[in-house]
């Protein structure tokens, strides 16, 4: 019953993103969407992963991909943000 319910609430809060994405709500709309990404996030961990509830090495390698994964995100962030524009004659 607890899986049913995270599935459904996951399910709705995947509709709720899909409405953003055709209701925009201005400079509102992509951290509204970060929001909702990081609560689907949270309970799939939560619920269908289990960290909660297994050896804390799985919660060590969970706290670690999310750290490289930020640094990803952040050196293609820092690499978007310097790179500069060449025309072509």
């Amino acid at each position: 019953m607890k899986l049913i319910l995270a599935w459904l609430t996951v399910s709705a809060l995947a509709l709720g993103n899909l409405a953003l994405a055709f209701h925009s709500l201005g400079p509102a709309t992509f951290p509204a969407a970060l929001v909702i990404a990081a609560t689907m996030a949270a309970i799939v961990a939560a619920s269908f992963m289990k960290l909660g509830e297994g050896l804390a090495l799985n919660r060590v390698f969970a706290i670690g991909a999310l750290f490289w994964l930020v640094i990803m995100f952040g050196l293609a962030g820092a690499d978007y943000a310097t790179r500069m524009v060449i025309g072509v004659d």
